[in-house]
Parts: C-alpha cells; structure tokens; sequence
C-alpha cells in the first residue's frame, strides 16, 4: 500500500485530454442518444458523435477510481498536517522535487544526466502529464517537509554508507503486483528467455505490470549493496544469492516484499572505483544522500499511516466496488 501514493493518476490526464479534444472541435448533433447533452459535458468526439462525460465516467471509476481516491485521500490529509505544522509549500520546494526526482532516474539508469526529452518520455510512459505531475511534486514536498526534523544520521551510519558507496554493488530490476498468479505467469515466461531477449522482455512486463514506482524504467533499482541495511532483507538476500551464480541476468523465484509478490532480476556487478576519495573528502556527499534515503523511508511510512488511519469511505456504488476490488487484491 506504502507505494500505491506513487500510484498512476492516469484517469485524471485521460480527462484533460480528451477535454481539450472536445473545446477544439464543436460537437454535431448526433442521433446517438447523447445528441441532447450539454455542450460543456462533451468529453469526446467518436466519428464526429459526441460522447457525454456520464457515458465513460462509471468505467473509468471502475478502472482507477481506488487509486485516484486514494491519492485525492492523501492530499486533503497531508494539507491538514501541513496546517498543524505551520509549514507552506513554496514554488522552490516543489523545483527541488523535481530535480530529485531527475537524479533519482539518472542514478537508477534510466536517463543519461540533462536528457529532458528522455525524462519527459519517462513522465509520458507511466502517464504523468503537467497535472498528476505536479501532484506528485507538491506531495513529495508534503512529506520531505513534515519527516524532515525527525531524521537524523550518526556517525556509525556516515561510514558504513561510505563503505557501501564504495563497495561493489549489484545492479538489479524489480516486478512487484498485487497477485501471486499473475507473478507466476511473468515468472514463467521469462524462464523461456535469457540474456538480452530476457532483459528486454523484464523492461516490458514491468511498464505493464508492476506496481513499484520503478516500472517507469522497467524495473530498474539503483544499484544496491546487499550490505545495506536501508535495502529490505528480502532484496538484499536474494540479490547475494543471484549475484554469486553464473550468466547473467539471472531470476529470482517469486517472493514475498511487503504486500506485494516480486520477481528480482540481477544483470551484474559495480566495481568500486580503482582509488575512492578519502572519508573526510567524501562526508559532504555521503550526508546528502544518506538524509535523502532516510527522508524517503520516512516519507513512505508517513503516508501509509495517514492513509492506514483515516476513514476512507465511497458514497457512489461504482466507486465502492473499485474500493472494495482493491482491498480484495490486497487480502490476496
């Protein structure tokens, strides 16, 4: 659940869209059933037929609505947090959040450093057009500011991340989804493909399938030392156990990572840098990252409490069959 707030708003974008389709082109009368509907309820135009906003709205609810709910949920929870706390969220914290966000991808593999157009085909890939995006942004900036007093680094932790920076490190992608069968059936598929053919069809499965805010980049993680214990358990060890067989990449069996049924794939090892800097000269680096994985975790745990502790509740049929569909996955 901690990484459904991460989730796709991509029925929010769909409407955007589809709005702006219809502004663009005067809807004729049609003798579709729908020829009488408000101008201002035409959402779309099927060979020149005018669709009203009530004909898709149910299937879309059905679809998203959960998920939409849930992020809606998180804001109107996290703007009373903000209040209590007497804290604003300015233009400035929301530019920060971006460029975090854009490291993160350049770390992770999955654009090369001031590639916009690779980061905005990112952004297309998981739906995250100018609206849900800056959604995103604003939330991040919710919850780094409400965790940030909270966290604090020990000198114990400044070396052993320092050790972990410049050790070996393993590159791996993930697949997480809310259902045991489901990850079954990708894990047999991609038993039938090795090497490349293997991680071309893991970067697909993921953008299809996962659930992990990596899916955006098929699955790719950021390379990991499987000493570090800011990794959950469950991933650091099968990552040892994988990288330590032949032939790359090579494939988890299914497994249980939270609430959610993963597959991990490992396609090799990091080397430490042949001369890695003194500890003095790299501490100022190492603070920076540490805090912002620490402030992440953080971030995470807040809002699954927020969410965990409010009283979400659908008042519409449709929705609450889309409340209830999600719960059920969840339970599985």
């Amino acid at each position: 659940m901690v990484a459904r707030w991460l989730v796709l708003l991509g029925l929010l974008s769909v409407c955007v869209l589809i709005s702006g389709c219809a502004r663009a082109r005067a809807a004729p009368a049609a003798a579709s059933g729908q020829s009488g509907s408000d101008a201002t309820d035409v959402v779309a135009l099927v060979s020149g037929v005018p669709v009203a906003r009530s004909a898709i709205e149910p299937g879309l609810i059905e679809l998203g609505g959960a998920a939409v709910l849930e992020e809606v949920a998180l804001d109107l929870l996290l703007a009373d947090a903000l209040r209590e706390a007497a804290i604003v969220i300015g233009e400035e914290d929301v530019r920060r959040e971006r460029t975090d966000l854009a490291r993160s991808l350049v770390r992770a593999g999955a654009v090369e450093a001031g590639g916009a157009r690779a980061l905005e085909r990112v952004f297309e890939r998981r739906g995250l057009g100018p609206h849900r995006l800056e959604r995103l942004l604003r939330r991040n900036a919710a919850l780094r500011a409400l965790v940030r007093e909270g966290v604090e680094i020990s000198e114990d932790e400044l070396r052993l991340s320092y050790t972990l920076t410049h050790g070996e490190r393993v590159r791996t992608r993930l697949i997480t989804v809310e259902d045991r069968s489901l990850a079954s059936r990708l894990d047999r598929e991609l038993r039938t493909l090795s090497g490349a053919d293997r991680l071309g069809r893991f970067d697909a499965l993921a953008g299809e399938h996962s659930t992990h805010p990596s899916a955006a980049i098929g699955g790719r993680l950021e390379p990991m030392s499987t000493d570090d214990p800011g990794v959950p358990a469950a991933l650091r060890s099968r990552a040892a156990q994988l990288a330590g067989r032949a032939a790359p990449p090579t494939l988890s069996e299914v497994f249980r990572l939270d609430d959610r049924y993963a597959l991990l794939l490992v396609e090799g090892r990091t080397e430490p840098a042949s001369a890695p800097p003194s500890f003095d000269a790299a501490r100022a680096g190492l603070l920076e990252e540490l805090r912002r994985r620490k402030e992440r975790l953080a971030m995470d745990r807040l809002a699954a409490r927020l969410l965990g502790e409010a009283d979400i509740r659908a008042v519409d049929p449709t929705l609450g069959w889309s409340l209830d569909a999600l719960d059920a996955a969840q339970r599985r």
